[in-house]
């Protein structure tokens, strides 16, 4: 284990996984450096890819399973069949060693990747305003959020760009929740909106030398929901006063034109090979949050809605009550 600034114990290595979407991603992570990872996405199930992704992971890294300090697992939402595969198997990594494992939104964790580097975002589209030109590096955190309001109501200062995570869900609907980014230290605590802000004319330098100021952090403006695409999007609207909205997940690949049609110039969207979870993501965002860290018993999915078959079943067992309630109010049901 190694300590961190504030004098507490971060995991040194972190095995991570990804399962809930159809692509599938290992990490292996050790002090805050990727040993290992992968992300792929082959025709094969899950169930048969990620075990051998795993024993990969370990290869690399040159250890055994009891080595690891701490396992992190996407546990939704996403696939059903996916999500309750990549939680079995942290489960089971974790019961037989007898170390930690930590739940890691599936969302948050994907909305991770839409941005470059620390605090900075190339834009390759026109610039904000027209004061910042195309492919020339943005700041897209903090001056923009207050810390502290509550989740789905705008703040009171415009936000300077928003990340949406959106899955494809099926049945007309997405996963998706959207993200604001604050500034922060390397461990994701909020150090104010001074932090890293620079004035507009200072972002060239800002950029140069980015790797000095804090990381930042994301903080959910909008709550995990399963909704029709246009629902979202009109949640998503009332931030969008001066500000952008950069579209992540395979849910936005899908309904690209759809979120163009509807946000026009607001949205962003990243390059196709960031639209999946990376497990390394998953490890940070573990490490990041000790309070996560607990006993195999404690982890379960997290789902948005029922399972498929669940829904079926409900439907049908009310169009049965229905057909029995209209059975009963037929005129020769009335005689008898």
């Amino acid at each position: 284990m190694m300590s961190s600034p504030g004098g507490g114990a971060h995991p040194s290595v972190v095995l991570a996984m990804d399962t809930s979407g159809p692509s599938l991603s290992v990490a292996l992570v050790r002090e805050g450096q990727t040993v290992f990872e992968c992300v792929q996405q082959n025709g094969h199930t899950h169930s048969e890819s990620l075990m051998p992704l795993v024993d990969q992971a370990l290869r690399a890294g040159n250890i055994r399973p009891a080595d690891v300090d701490l396992f992190a697992v996407t546990t939704g939402p996403g696939s059903f069949t996916g999500v309750r595969i990549g939680v079995a198997t942290a489960k089971a990594l974790s019961q037989a060693t007898g170390k930690p494992v930590a739940g890691v939104n599936a969302l948050l964790a994907l909305a991770q990747n839409a941005w470059v580097f620390p605090g900075i975002v190339c834009a390759p589209e026109e610039g904000i305003s027209g004061e910042i030109p195309s492919w020339r590096p943005i700041l897209r955190i903090s001056a923009a959020i207050e810390e502290g309001f509550p989740c789905g109501t705008p703040p009171r200062r415009p936000i300077f760009q928003i990340s949406a995570a959106v899955q494809d869900a099926r049945a007309g609907q997405v996963y998706a929740a959207a993200f604001g980014v604050l500034a922060g230290d390397v461990d994701g605590t909020s150090q104010g909106r001074d932090a890293c802000v620079p004035a507009p004319d200072d972002l060239p330098d800002f950029a140069k030398n980015a790797g000095r100021h804090p990381a930042p952090r994301m903080s959910q403006i909008l709550p995990d929901e399963a909704l029709p695409l246009e629902a979202f999007l009109e949640k998503v609207k009332p931030f969008l006063s001066g500000a952008r909205c950069c579209f992540v997940g395979d849910g936005a690949l899908r309904h690209r034109d759809a979120i163009l049609a509807y946000l026009g110039g607001n949205a962003a969207f990243v390059p196709p090979d960031l639209s999946a979870i990376r497990a390394s993501h998953v490890a940070r965002l573990a490490v990041q949050d000790p309070a996560s860290h607990g006993d195999w018993r404690a982890l379960l999915p997290y789902y948005l809605r029922a399972p498929q078959a669940e829904r079926e079943r409900a439907a049908r067992l009310a169009a049965e009550k229905g057909a029995g309630e209209a059975a009963d109010t037929t005129p020769e049901a009335g005689k008898r």
